[in-house]
């Protein structure tokens, strides 16, 4: 499927919290694996290299971070691209540095086609974007933006 098509079949894309959550399937992530049931996830070139980052800040060892990067694979990635830097371009001259750097190319990533893939996040860090951005953001217990 291409990432055109995700977009138009209920896609979403999580972002670092919410794919974290995900993968560590706690019961406490029940609300948020409900939220996210019966959708092809994405996620971003940028919360691939967030998730690596955590790991190896940890110290995690060569073996664990294998294990990791094989449940990456089995998520679809929106790559890095010109219409992903033409967004985070647009979204970065509206927020300047006021937003992280890395949540505004997470949203550029939700911006790869019209209307903008969901983003489903366990913060309040999209809020603004989205509203910006016209991103639907989706987080466990609250209704949608």
């Amino acid at each position: 499927m291409s990432l055109t098509e995700a977009a138009r079949t209920g896609a979403i894309l999580l972002d670092t919290s919410a794919v974290s959550a995900l993968m560590r399937g706690a019961a406490t992530d029940e609300p948020l694996q409900a939220l996210v049931a019966g959708r092809s996830h994405l996620v971003s070139f940028v919360t691939v290299g967030e998730l690596l980052h955590g790991a190896v800040k940890r110290g995690w060892s060569g073996q664990r971070l294998a294990q990791l990067e094989t449940r990456i694979a089995g998520i679809a990635v929106v790559p890095g691209s010109i219409v992903v830097a033409r967004n985070y371009a647009r979204l970065k001259a509206r927020f300047g540095t006021s937003k992280q750097d890395n949540d505004l190319w997470i949203a550029a990533s939700a911006m790869i086609d019209e209307p903008p893939l969901p983003i489903a996040t366990l913060d309040k860090d999209f809020d603004e974007i989205g509203e910006f951005a016209g991103i639907q953001i989706l987080r466990p217990g609250q209704a949608s933006t």
